[in-house]
């Protein structure tokens, strides 16, 4: 792992991590908002 660290630079780090955990907020927010459309339906089709 330090031989790792050493070759990857923190920015690097750092910017993957924050793509990853943006990336991870769109797959929940999208997820959320699907699952309420979902819901609206069946409450409309009832």
């Amino acid at each position: 792992m330090k031989v790792f660290a050493i070759i990857v630079p923190d920015w690097a780090i750092y910017g993957w991590l924050a793509v990853s955990a943006v990336q991870a907020l769109f797959a929940i927010l999208s997820f959320t908002l699907r699952g309420r459309d979902k819901a609206n339906h069946r409450e409309t089709f009832e």
